[in-house]
């Protein structure tokens, strides 16, 4: 969703990328610290919920990564409208809903290679190579250690 931060007289866009009943993060390029109070204009489907909120945390990312990732805020709500936590029990039961039917959806069976049409070349086996006597000695030894600690 996005949403409007009004901070220091100024505006700044943000996309909320977590959202619950007692907080949000978003994404945004404002550069607030932990413990500003600010405004935020967030867009639900229906109309607009101004709330006000409070910064927690501040997630900065280096200049050669903001083509990769993006930085932004952690708050917390102080206040919001009603319409927002109707917003939030309608998102939590839709999310229910789609566990559901994902439970109880038929597992479908995998798809079966086609024939392929140009003859395939055979398998090559290797023939198998006869190790060193110290190889198997060691090997002997390592899987024997392994035997005695799975038994205990």
């Amino acid at each position: 969703m996005t949403c409007r931060v009004h901070a220091d007289g100024r505006q700044h866009n943000g996309i909320v990328l977590d959202i619950s009943g007692s907080g949000l993060f978003i994404q945004t390029s404002a550069k607030l610290s932990p413990g500003v109070r600010v405004d935020i204009d967030l867009s639900l489907p229906e109309d607009t919920a101004r709330m006000q909120v409070e910064v927690v945390r501040r997630k900065q990312v280096p200049a050669q990564l903001l083509t990769v990732a993006q930085g932004g805020i952690g708050v917390r709500i102080l206040t919001a409208p009603e319409g927002y936590y109707r917003f939030l029990q309608e998102l939590q039961e839709k999310e229910r809903e789609a566990q559901r039917q994902a439970a109880t959806a038929p597992v479908a069976e995998p798809a079966r290679p086609r024939a392929a049409a140009t003859p395939q070349k055979p398998v090559v086996v290797a023939k198998p190579v006869a190790l060193p006597r110290s190889l198997c000695r060691a090997s002997a030894c390592v899987s024997a250690r392994h035997r005695a600690r799975a038994r205990a």
